[in-house]
């Protein structure tokens, strides 16, 4: 019986040791292709948009075999963005990229005050779906090996 206790004290052990060693090493991809940090910025008729998804579409989607990523991140109130391909921030693979974006803003109504419960707040796709289709978006990214700064999408 005594074994029997040691045992399973050492397998739920080794089992909390595999789930949370990952989560301590934050910088360490988990997933099968290296990726390198990747930061940018998105603006939208010469401002910064904020709340933006911004996700990156490989060209050549046959390197990776049936595991393809897909890198992305979400704007900041600056219209900055960090890519996160398997952990938050990590980046994305080497390689050229179609990009997409689908910029969600907010719309609130003119009437009531703030803590009125009928006052209207909706969320709008302040793009209108333009750059939704990374094949029709005109947005293109290449990411190479170490940190990359992607250079500022300018959309109108």
């Amino acid at each position: 019986m005594r074994l029997r206790t040691r045992c399973a004290r050492a397998l739920a052990l080794a089992a909390l040791f595999l789930v949370i060693f990952p989560a301590c090493n934050p910088d360490r991809p988990t997933g099968v292709h290296p990726v390198h940090p990747v930061e940018g910025q998105v603006r939208f008729q010469g401002k910064p948009l904020a709340g933006a998804e911004v996700s990156f579409h490989p060209v050549d989607e046959s390197k990776f075999g049936d595991s393809i990523p897909r890198p992305t991140g979400h704007t900041d109130e600056e219209g900055r963005f960090k890519l996160m391909t398997y952990v938050m921030g990590d980046g994305a693979p080497a390689g050229s990229y179609l990009v997409s974006i689908a910029g969600v803003g907010r719309a609130e109504s003119e009437q009531g005050n703030l803590l009125d419960p009928k006052r209207v707040v909706a969320k709008t796709d302040l793009l209108r779906g333009r750059f939704l289709d990374p094949k029709t978006s005109g947005l293109k990214a290449d990411v190479k090996e170490g940190k990359n700064e992607i250079p500022v999408f300018e959309l109108k």
